[in-house]
Parts: C-alpha cells; structure tokens; sequence
C-alpha cells in the first residue's frame, strides 16, 4: 500500500511530528510504502519530512507518488484547503486525524474567526473525509467535528517501549521524584491550578518529594512560569528543555508523572511516561484518565488545586507502600500502545476506506 501523511512540523519537539515519525516508520516495517510531508517552514533539520507549500509541487508529489490514501494530521493549516481539493479531483480518498484540534473547549478559543473559516472553507474539506479518525472516545464526545461529518474511526496515538530501561536508574530510593514534561503552556496545560496545588502541599511533602519541571514555550509564558515556580525552588524546579538523552535521563529518574490539562487529545507524554514505568495523575480532560484508572497506572483528579494537592498526597502514600505494583501495571499497558499495533490498526482502516471507495 502506497501511504501518505502530511503535518504542521517545523521543529523536533512537535507532538504531532513525533507521531507521524513513528507511525510512518512502523508503517514501512510491516511493508508499506509511506510518504511523509509537511506544510510548515522547517526549522530544524526532518530528513523525514519533505517540505511543500504550493499546489503546483503538491500535485507533481501526488502524481508521481500516486499514493492508494493520503492522511491529513491536525486542522486549520491553510495548504490543506489547496491540496484536498487536487486529491479530490484525483479522486485519491483522504482521511483526517484531528489529533485534538476542534473540541468544544479549543473552539471557544478565537470562536468567531474559526467559525467563519469553517463556513467559507474548512467544512467542506471536513466532509470530503473518508474518515475522521479520533484517538479516543473522549475526543470524540468532546468535538464539533461529529455534526460536520460523522464517519469516524478510533485509532489512539502510540508509545517506543522503554521496558529493558525500567528499574535502571531513579526508581523510588525514599523520596519521589515527581516529573512535568511537556509544553509550557499556563492555560492549556493548567499550571496556574497545579502550582497553587503545589503550594498548597509544600510544607507537609517537602522532605518526601521533589517536582521537577520541563518543557518549551513561548517566551512570555515562560517568563510568567519562572515567576510563579520561584518560591517553590528546591521543592519544584524548571530545567528548561529536554531532548535525546536528557529526555530519557528525566523519565528514568523519575517515579511518578503529572499532567492536570484543561483540554487534550490523548498526551503523547502521558503514553511515554507509562512506557517508562511511570505511574500518572491526570485530569479527565488528558481524555487518559479511563486507562489510567482502569488499568492500575495511576490517579485521577479533577481540576482544582484542593483536590490536586489531595491526590498528590495520596499518590505519594500509596507509591511508596507498593511502587513495584505501579511500575507493573505501566509496563502491562504500555505493550498495547507499541507503534506496531497502532500501524497495524491504520493498515486495517485503510484497506477498509479503499476497499470502499
């Protein structure tokens, strides 16, 4: 099967990108030929990914490629309006993974401009879709998207199994190591409730465990971010980026993961921290909080700094009388997120939307 995949990726530290990158390597394992675009200036060197911006190199690409399905990654990028309609006179069926974009909660972010693009231009791409593919019933409930076009798939994001790194080096010695990885975003990410939350438990849990912060942002959330953590220092800390090494030196030295979003589709780093042993606290906006609960790989809380202060403590309690029993139940989840299974479910869908169309 020919594949085509196509994101907003300018920098390695992209979500999006990351997820792309690694379906369409397990793809081309199990035998496919797989083809992968962005329509964003690059920034950094993606040898993965080949850059394209007008029609006339969209059609060259598609024409000489002629893949058998082309996937759109995320919504509101102005290039796919230009190539969806070339695929559609090449009458090559496309899918969308929204990957988060057009729930209830980002709609109401710039309302009327994302209203009005919709009418003059993105419903229509929306409804020329095979499928809308959702990482979760919870993305689902949760978008706009259903009352545009109602064919849908659920096919969840996927995770690089980190089990022969479990247990090498930070796991629980006597005082928890509590990790934030991701964008530093304030409002999305609900650091402005976590930090009070954390103030809130500094005194009773401050010879017990230690936070540590990492993550990118733009530079006026960053500075409002380092002002509020200042008097947390040597309780909670911000370490700036991680990438590669550091990255994974940050998840092994870790014990438990925290993540207390306002709004999200399913958090790659969610999947990546159980795939290193770590046990989560999430919100029930991650749309994580069903596998977490239900599979023994964590807490869940609710967005408020009372009751996120109450489940820190409990974490911290019921971690530390039985770490090992946590570490197992990330491990024993984390096999079904393998991005061997994820690329299996998308060869299963394409065949079917091909077959069909």
């Amino acid at each position: 099967m020919k594949i085509a995949h196509i994101g907003n990726v300018a920098l390695k530290a992209n979500g999006v990108g990351e997820v792309i990158t690694n379906l369409s390597m397990a793809q081309r394992q199990s035998g496919h030929d797989v083809m992968v675009l962005t329509a964003k200036v690059k920034k950094e060197d993606l040898p993965l990914f080949t850059e394209i911006h007008s029609k006339s190199g969209f059609k060259n690409l598609i024409e000489d490629f002629n893949p058998d399905i082309f996937v759109f990654h995320s919504l509101y990028i102005w290039e796919y309006i230009k190539f969806y309609k070339i695929l559609s006179n090449l009458k090559i069926p496309y899918l969308i993974e929204l990957h988060g974009a057009l729930s209830e909660e980002n709609y109401k972010k710039g309302h009327f401009k994302k209203w009005m693009a919709n009418i003059l231009f993105y419903n229509k791409f929306l409804k020329g879709a095979e499928r809308i593919i959702y990482l979760n019933k919870g993305e689902y409930n949760k978008s706009i998207v259903k009352q545009i076009n109602p064919s849908s798939a659920f096919i969840p994001n996927g995770c690089v199994s980190h089990e022969s790194e479990i247990g090498a080096s930070g796991k629980y010695n006597g005082k928890i190591e509590i990790l934030y990885l991701g964008r530093i975003d304030i409002y999305h990410k609900a650091l402005d409730i976590l930090l009070d939350a954390l103030q809130k438990v500094r005194i009773k849990l401050s010879d017990k465990v230690h936070f540590s912060f990492y993550g990118i942002g733009e530079d006026n959330q960053l500075e409002k971010f380092k002002l509020w953590i200042e008097p947390l220092k040597g309780f909670a800390d911000y370490y700036g980026t991680a990438y590669g090494q550091k990255k994974a030196d940050a998840f092994n030295g870790s014990d438990i993961f925290i993540l207390t979003s306002r709004s999200e589709g399913m958090p790659m780093s969610v999947l990546e921290a159980i795939s290193y042993g770590l046990p989560c606290i999430v919100t029930p906006a991650t749309n994580m909080a069903d596998i977490i609960e239900g599979s023994g790989c964590g807490w869940v809380t609710d967005i408020d700094s009372e009751r996120i202060a109450k489940k820190i403590e409990q974490a911290v309690k019921e971690y530390a009388l039985n770490s090992d029993k946590y570490i197992e139940a990330c491990k024993k989840t984390s096999r079904q997120f393998t991005w061997d299974n994820i690329a299996k479910q998308t060869i299963d869908l394409y065949t079917s939307v091909i077959k069909n169309t």
